[in-house]
């Protein structure tokens, strides 16, 4: 009796547009079987294969991925901000969170001032079991130093072009001042143990943030690093404090 009584619950449960959608669907099946092509020069009708026709549909209609709306993390970290108010509802959404950490240094989906919000948000969120905020910090410290080490080269670059384009006369920086400012990148990466002693399967997480890295111009990649800087800042000053 229980399984015939969900039975019934279950389908109870499936709505009008969705049934009216599976009958739509059987009817343009049925169709597709009959389905001929049109006439060619020889006045041959060709018929087409049920299979062929739905192969075809999937490659010219291929599924679309639902993008997030920038606005909808920033009303997430605002209600957060006001919870304890009273004014506002907040209900933690795990998929929300990971959008904001997986794009917190793109500043077209992330804005300034969500950006803001959630260094606040981070800095409030107790630390897990496996580091949540080291994992943070650990990623903003990569972030600072693939920086540093790609803006003397991308300097020289810059003045060599425009020595050779004659629309400078900045001379280009030394072979010996870029292999100081390189030793001195190096020292730097020394110190910064937890960077090197990462693991490379965790390095191959970011090969897709790294190739839309490279992407970037040089404007976008200083504004990705002074984000770094900052959360970084903020995670060293509540250790600290």
């Amino acid at each position: 009796m229980s399984r015939s009584k969900n039975k019934g619950r279950q389908k109870k449960r499936i709505s009008k547009h969705v049934l009216a959608a599976k009958e739509r669907r059987i009817k343009e099946a049925e169709t597709r079987e009959t389905t001929t092509l049109a006439k060619g020069e020889d006045g041959i009708t060709v018929t087409h294969p049920k299979s062929s026709i739905s192969l075809a549909k999937k490659k010219n209609n291929p599924i679309k991925k639902h993008e997030k709306d920038p606005s909808e993390g920033h009303t997430y970290l605002s209600l957060w901000k006001k919870r304890h108010l009273g004014t506002e509802i907040w209900k933690f959404n795990k998929n929300t969170q990971s959008w904001l950490l997986r794009h917190m240094y793109d500043a077209n989906k992330v804005k300034k001032e969500t950006f803001t919000l959630l260094i606040d948000y981070i800095l409030q969120t107790p630390n897990d079991g496996v580091g949540f905020k080291d994992r943070i910090y650990d990623d903003a410290q990569r972030r600072v130093i693939r920086y540093v080490e790609w803006e003397p080269l991308h300097t020289k670059q810059q003045l060599q072009q425009e020595k050779e384009e004659g629309e400078s006369t900045k001379e280009i920086i030394p072979a010996t001042e870029t292999s100081s400012s390189l030793s001195n990148t190096n020292m730097t990466k020394e110190k910064n143990s937890k960077v090197q002693n990462a693991n490379k399967k965790e390095e191959d997480k970011y090969m897709d943030e790294k190739r839309r890295w490279t992407e970037l111009n040089a404007h976008d990649k200083r504004k990705e690093y002074k984000r770094a800087r900052k959360l970084m800042e903020a995670l060293s000053s509540q250790e600290n404090n």
